[in-house]
């Protein structure tokens, strides 16, 4: 048993990343197109006669998309590689478990917290200078910020959500339950 869990622990080591970032990747070009539909639309109710450009959000969401999926996944990598190696299994499962979980969070992700921050940014700034600067920074914009962070945290929820519980099942149940079994044959 003890042989099958260092097994499961190396495995992890070696897919926890691809798979984690697979995952995230799943929120595609075609939801960011959606989602830059809604966000362009939540402008022009703002500001019915000010110029937006729906070709320029999109580029900037998926270049930033791709840019914080690398980042958090080179992030995870470095963690992981710099483990400690006189740790014991269950010391390495815990160590993975906590990495995992600071950066697929569900309310935290690092990933699309980046995303949404930098995109907001660059989709507002892009706005005003299409508009020439004449956005005035006030209550509505403020509003419109706030509500457009929350149709793009709705928008991604789920994604974190599937990606933290597809490989809770796939990699940590099963390392969970073979943890346990360890701790009852020392017992």
């Amino acid at each position: 048993m003890q042989d099958e869990n260092s097994q499961q622990i190396n495995q992890l080591k070696q897919n926890l990343v691809p798979l984690s970032t697979g995952l995230l990747k799943s929120f595609s070009d075609q939801e960011i197109e959606l989602l830059t539909k809604k966000l362009e639309q939540m402008i022009k109710r703002e500001y019915s006669k000010k110029e937006t450009d729906a070709t320029l959000m999109q580029d900037r969401m998926k270049h930033n998309f791709r840019f914080c999926v690398t980042r958090v996944g080179g992030g995870m990598r470095r963690e992981i590689d710099q483990m400690e190696e006189d740790q014991t299994i269950e010391e390495e499962y815990q160590t993975l478990r906590d990495i995992f979980d600071r950066y697929f969070h569900t309310s935290t992700t690092n990933c699309y917290e980046d995303f949404i921050g930098r995109s907001l940014e660059d989709i507002l700034d892009d706005f005003k200078r299409l508009n020439h600067q004449q956005i005035p920074f006030d209550l509505k914009y403020t509003t419109l910020k706030k509500k457009m962070r929350k149709k793009m945290n709705q928008s991604l929820d789920p994604f974190v959500k599937t990606t933290r519980d597809t490989v809770s099942k796939q990699f940590f149940h099963k390392i969970s339950i073979g943890k346990k079994y360890i701790r009852k044959k020392r017992g």
